[in-house]
């Protein structure tokens, strides 16, 4: 079971056919430059002042993929900014796929075509709901024999 959800559901089976997450490793020069970049930024010092720790240190999430792929991906000069969960020039999951808590909105958004967004209206849809919403989508969507899963 992955996550921090208690029930094994479509978005764990759509999280393990994903390559293994891994963190992306800098040049020397590169890491100098992200560290002095990243750590000197209005979103990182809003991040600690507001959850009490350093970002860096969650294992789900890659800051230094996020940090190459720019402001698109995360805006360092925007505290309120929230990073996504790929990279969408190179698909690279900078959220482990199999461990972060929202990454299942990133599988629902996908896998729907975009037709079901957990952050539209209230931004309130549980994992449970979207698991649910998807199952109905996919069904359909076989039925239709549009869409392979």
């Amino acid at each position: 079971m992955y996550g921090t959800h208690n029930t094994y559901d479509i978005f764990d089976k759509l999280a393990e056919k994903e390559p293994r997450f891994s963190h992306t490793v800098l040049s020397p020069g590169d890491e100098k430059r992200f560290q002095k970049e990243f750590t000197g930024s209005p979103w990182y010092k809003d991040f600690v002042m507001r959850n009490k720790e350093d970002p860096l240190k969650n294992p789900d999430y890659d800051y230094r993929g996020a940090w190459l792929g720019g402001k698109d991906v995360l805006d360092l000069n925007k505290p309120e900014a929230h990073g996504l969960s790929r990279d969408p020039k190179t698909k690279k999951w900078l959220k482990d796929p199999r461990a972060h808590g929202t990454s299942w909105k990133e599988f629902l958004l996908d896998k729907s075509l975009g037709t079901i967004n957990p952050d539209a209206g209230d931004g309130k849809m549980t994992r449970e709901e979207g698991a649910i919403l998807l199952e109905s989508f996919l069904k359909q969507m076989r039925r239709s024999q549009q869409y392979t899963f």
